[in-house]
């Protein structure tokens, strides 16, 4: 469940699937073993909610959410108990005066599991996502954990269950649960009763039910069973001594002697038990035993995503030498030009300095997201934190387009992001005084189509010094623009952000 509540708010926020600083974090544990690469995801997973979720948003959610969860696996058998105990005292009555109605048992031990259990296994089948919000477990672990719910990371639990396809067989399991509970209380309290206490079973029918096919109904219960000691199937005999004529309050037939009577009135006892327990419990038990396993499965096949592969990959692979020849390390920040300043190609922008010497990495080519600067200076740090994407996984490497007018240089960036060592996705900075034209929203297009699937951001600079100088009353329409041409390229409204932190 981290897991994937890790992955999920990473895909909600366009955050990189591999972030570098949590697989430091993650490499740097004292218990972190690469030899196992599963424990590992997990580490990841919580180191990110750790290091990557304010406070505010819930980063707890997940653990809260999987406490009452196990709550509820405790919860539902012994609810279902509960309810067993209930079947039985309504089912074998206490004074000496009521029969055992047979067919009243058969509705409660089995026909009525089987109704419900081809519901549920219809639901789980068919419509897990809607199964997700409307079966009881999901309403009851909502009021145990409302405020776990009500967070950013709880609004996700939804999701993370679709994704992983795991919602039907995990929402039915509860439900076997409190059946299976309350099968084997009704079995093991009615076996219980029925040995100390005296009881005789009956049955009666005001349509045109007859003695021939109580016997046959009953002979295919106990075909099965049959070979368990002390569980036959009934003879005609039996089943016609058993009838019940209620308008007389006695049985209808005798077969002369009244301690045989007795004996086959109390002799159903055994076929009683054993039929709940074959027909009733066995198939929950067998519904419940499928259902772990398609959880398993669906935990298995959401763990071999892509995206969790990379993770396991950087986070056990070796420490090698990695090389990126065409992409540098951040330059420094500089101050923003005026907003009436020159313009964006006459702007001074610090040059990228040459590669670094290839030294040992544990980060592939494919972590993070790289900065790009188009005729910009780099972002602070604070800009960069205020906007909310310094916890999106930024990889520390910059590619720089120095002059809005170099073609082969924005080609080359384009060529690089879309190249199979490039980064995990990437931001895309522009300055807010600069004119949202068609060459920078062609230029982030191309970056769009570049990357893919993978995440990619706006994030424009200078606001502040645009909203200060003589154009600062058009602010809003100069973001409009921005937004605008952001949304032509495919960006999500979130995905849209200033470097002083106000939402857009």
């Amino acid at each position: 469940m981290i897991v994937e509540f890790a992955r999920a708010w990473q895909e909600e926020q366009g955050a990189a699937v591999v972030d570098p600083a949590v697989v430091a974090a993650v490499r740097g544990q004292a218990e972190f073993d690469p030899a196992d690469p599963d424990d590992a995801l997990v580490r990841y997973g919580n180191a990110l909610l750790d290091v990557r979720v304010p406070t505010d948003e819930g980063r707890g959610a997940p653990r809260q959410l999987r406490l009452a969860w196990q709550a509820l696996l405790w919860i539902a058998p012994a609810l279902g108990v509960l309810l067993g105990a209930g079947f039985v005292a309504a089912t074998l009555p206490t004074d000496g005066g009521r029969t055992v109605n047979l067919f009243a048992v058969l509705a409660e031990g089995v026909l009525v599991p089987t109704l419900f259990g081809i519901v549920t296994a219809t639901l789980a089948l068919g419509g897990g996502g809607r199964l997700a919000s409307a079966h009881w477990a999901a309403w009851l672990l909502g009021a145990m954990q409302r405020p776990a719910l009500d967070t950013t990371l709880g609004r996700l639990a939804g999701r993370t269950l679709r994704r992983s396809g795991v919602a039907g067989p995990l929402l039915t399991g509860l439900s076997h649960r409190v059946w299976i509970g309350l099968l084997v209380g009704f079995v093991l309290l009615g076996g219980w009763r029925l040995t100390f206490e005296d009881h005789r079973f009956s049955w009666g029918s005001t349509g045109p039910l007859t003695a021939e096919a109580v016997e046959t109904t009953w002979a295919v219960l106990a075909a099965p069973v049959a070979w368990l000691p002390g569980v036959d199937a009934p003879d005609a005999t039996q089943v016609a001594v058993s009838e019940w004529d209620s308008l007389r309050s006695e049985y209808a037939e005798s077969s002369g002697d009244a301690q045989t009577d007795e004996a086959l009135r109390k002799g159903w006892y055994g076929l009683v038990l054993a039929a709940i327990a074959f027909w009733g419990l066995l198939p929950r038990l067998l519904a419940a035993g499928w259902g772990e396993v398609a959880v398993r499965r669906g935990i298995r096949r959401a763990l071999e995503s892509p995206g969790h592969a990379a993770v396991r990959q950087a986070l056990v692979a070796p420490v090698v030498a990695v090389e990126r020849p065409e992409t540098t390390k951040a330059p420094p920040a500089s101050p923003a030009p005026p907003a009436d300043g020159p313009a964006a190609s006459d702007v001074p922008v610090a040059s990228a300095p040459a590669p670094p010497a290839p030294g040992p990495s544990v980060a592939a080519a494919s972590h993070g997201l790289d900065l790009v600067l188009f005729a910009t200076p780099a972002p602070t740090e604070a800009a960069l934190e205020a906007s909310g994407l310094q916890r999106l996984g930024l990889s520390g490497e910059s590619r720089v387009v120095v002059d809005d007018a170099d073609d082969a240089a924005m080609d080359a960036v384009v060529a690089a992001l879309g190249s199979p060592s490039g980064p995990g996705g990437a931001v895309v900075v522009f300055r807010c005084a600069d004119t949202p034209d068609r060459l920078r929203g062609r230029f982030l297009a191309d970056v769009a189509g570049a990357l893919g699937p993978r995440p990619l951001h706006l994030l424009l600079s200078g606001v502040d010094a645009f909203a200060q100088g003589p154009r600062g009353a058009r602010l809003q329409q100069r973001l409009a623009g921005w937004s605008g041409l952001a949304a032509e390229a495919g960006l999500p409204p979130d995905h849209v952000r200033r470097d002083d932190g106000v939402p857009l």
